[in-house]
C-alpha cells in the first residue's frame, strides 16, 4: 500500500516538474514568417473598427491571445507564454492597420500611426502598456506586428505577432 501511495506521489511530482520547465531567451520567436504557438496550441487573433477619431484617422481595435513575449525587469529577463496582448491603433485605413511604425500617444495626441489603451495580461489581469513603439509589415500572408513597449510598472516588453487578424463587431452590445 505504501509502495503504491509513493509510486502516485512521484508520478504526480514528475508530472509537475516536466510541467515546469524554464525557456531560454533563444525561445523567443523571431520575426521571420513563422506563426507563434502558444502553450495550448492556437493563438487568435481579431481586430474591430471602432470608427473614425476625425476626418484622417480610424480607430482600429486588435486583441491577440495565446502570444509570446519577453519581458525584462529588475530581476533578468523572462519568456512568458500564453498571454493576451490589446491595443487600440490608428491608422489612415478603415480597413486593416496600415503599414508603419506606430508610438505611443496619450488621448490627445491621437493620429495616425499612433496607438493607446493598451494593455498586456499579467498574472491574472491587465497591466497597461504606457510607452514604447509598434512596428506593422503587411504582405500576403498577414501581418507581422512587433511590439517594443514599456509598461506602467517601468518593465518593458518585446513580442511578436505574425498572421491574420480575424474580424469581429465589439461596437455591438
Amino acid at each position: 500500500m505504501k509502495t503504491l501511495k509513493f509510486t502516485k506521489l512521484f508520478l504526480y511530482l514528475a508530472f509537475i516538474t516536466s510541467s515546469l520547465v524554464s525557456c531560454v531567451k533563444s525561445d523567443l520567436p523571431s520575426t521571420s514568417n513563422s506563426s507563434l504557438i502558444d502553450v495550448m496550441g492556437q493563438e487568435r487573433a481579431y481586430i474591430s473598427f471602432l470608427g473614425p477619431v476625425n476626418d484622417t484617422t480610424n480607430n482600429l481595435y486588435v486583441i491577440l491571445q495565446g502570444v509570446k513575449y519577453e519581458l525584462t525587469n529588475n530581476y533578468g529577463t523572462f519568456l512568458q507564454s500564453g498571454s493576451e496582448i490589446r491595443v487600440s491603433f490608428y491608422s489612415n485605413s478603415n480597413s486593416g492597420i496600415s503599414q508603419g511604425v506606430y508610438t505611443y500617444a496619450d488621448s490627445l495626441k491621437i493620429a495616425p500611426f499612433t496607438f493607446n489603451n493598451a494593455m498586456l495580461s499579467l498574472g491574472g489581469g491587465f497591466i497597461i502598456i504606457n510607452k514604447g513603439t509598434i512596428t506593422v509589415n503587411t504582405s500576403s500572408s498577414g501581418y507581422d506586428i512587433i511590439f517594443k513597449c514599456g509598461l506602467s510598472d517601468g518593465e518593458s516588453f518585446t513580442a511578436n505577432y505574425f498572421g491574420n487578424l480575424s474580424p469581429i463587431d465589439l461596437n455591438k452590445n
